[in-house]
């Protein structure tokens, strides 16, 4: 999600780059989420996760839990996305293009997080034209680039 914060100690919290809180309720996608984010660009086996965290079911009822949980992860994240169009457009209507620069900046870090390149690329690079046309390229927003853009 942009860029997705977990809170991991003290009650589960997952935030999206725009403040907006995640609802995940279920143990299981909170742990899954967990593990995934503790091993960032780490490919996992759907098998290892699915013993991992369902090893006292049979691998059948596994592998569908996970495949469950994940619909349920990825459907959280598009509410993210979501709200972060809503925010797009009200920056449009309002002539704020920082604020669109910033989401499109978001998007892009959200998209390159869940492994979809090319929408991640479209949208950073967008927002490194955006910030560069105002005159508010700054190594911050260069950084960010760097670091999420696919290969980065």
């Amino acid at each position: 999600m942009a860029r997705l914060t977990l809170a991991l100690l003290g009650g589960f919290r997952a935030t999206a780059g725009s403040g907006t809180g995640l609802s995940i309720t279920s143990k299981k996608a909170r742990a899954l989420l967990a593990y995934l984010a503790l091993r960032p660009g780490q490919g996992h086996s759907r098998d290892h996760v699915a013993g991992l965290l369902w090893g006292d079911v049979d691998e059948a009822q596994a592998r569908q839990s996970l495949r469950q949980t994940l619909l349920s992860l990825r459907r959280s994240l598009e509410k993210a996305e979501y709200h972060y169009h809503r925010a797009m457009g009200v920056a449009k209507e309002l002539g704020m293009p920082p604020l669109l620069g910033h989401c499109h900046l978001g998007l892009g870090m959200l998209f390159s997080r869940a492994g979809q390149l090319r929408d991640s690329e479209q949208h950073l690079a967008t927002s490194a034209a955006m910030f560069g046309g105002m005159g508010m390229q700054s190594a911050l927003v260069a950084g960010l680039y760097a670091s999420h853009s696919p290969g980065g």
